[in-house]
């Protein structure tokens, strides 16, 4: 997708929620999502890969006291 690209994404119910309700959504709905490019900037980084990393070079005690201080932070929730 680029800039200035517009996808609308049908999701049937099958592949949404199926026969349940989820919030205001109801059961069997038909999901459409309409997207356009406005921007494209560098994305976040996954917590998944800065904790390998951390695991990689510094150990699991070290990747648990980053963990604990990006929560504190909220970067990742």
């Amino acid at each position: 997708m680029r800039v200035g690209d517009r996808w609308i994404f049908i999701l049937p119910p099958e592949i949404a929620y199926g026969n349940r309700q989820r919030g205001p959504i109801p059961p069997n709905s038909t999901l459409v999502f309409d997207y356009e490019i406005l921007d494209v900037s560098d994305p976040k980084k996954s917590i998944a890969d800065t904790m390998f990393k951390v695991i990689e070079s510094g150990g699991i005690d070290k990747a648990l006291d980053l963990f604990s201080e990006l929560i504190d932070q909220k970067r990742y929730n």
